[in-house]
């Protein structure tokens, strides 16, 4: 019975720990970010990026682009997609995908 009970906790412990395991990098949740919000907010809808370039915009501020995913069949051979969001002072100032 203890042996039942353990593996029922540890199924359940599993569950709970993947339940927020799936990718936030996805079409639906690209739609949700909107020209004018903050880096937290769209790290919050699309999850951290590894790509992110800043620069001094002459004239407007300080420019950084976030980019997720990979140009279509560069690493897997699949039709895979990316987006690029744009912040220009910390606020989305533009966004794109392929």
């Amino acid at each position: 019975m203890k042996t039942l009970f353990r593996f029922l906790t540890l199924t359940v412990a599993v569950a709970f720990l993947c339940i927020g395991c799936g990718s936030k990098f996805t079409w639906e949740n690209y739609a949700r970010v909107e020209i004018g919000m903050t880096k937290d907010q769209v790290s919050e809808i699309l999850g951290n990026t590894k790509d992110k370039r800043e620069m001094d915009a002459p004239g407007l501020g300080k420019q950084e682009t976030w980019t997720y995913g990979s140009m279509p069949g560069m690493i897997s051979g699949e039709d895979e997609y990316m987006f690029v969001i744009t912040f220009l002072n910390g606020k989305v100032s533009n966004k794109m995908s392929r």
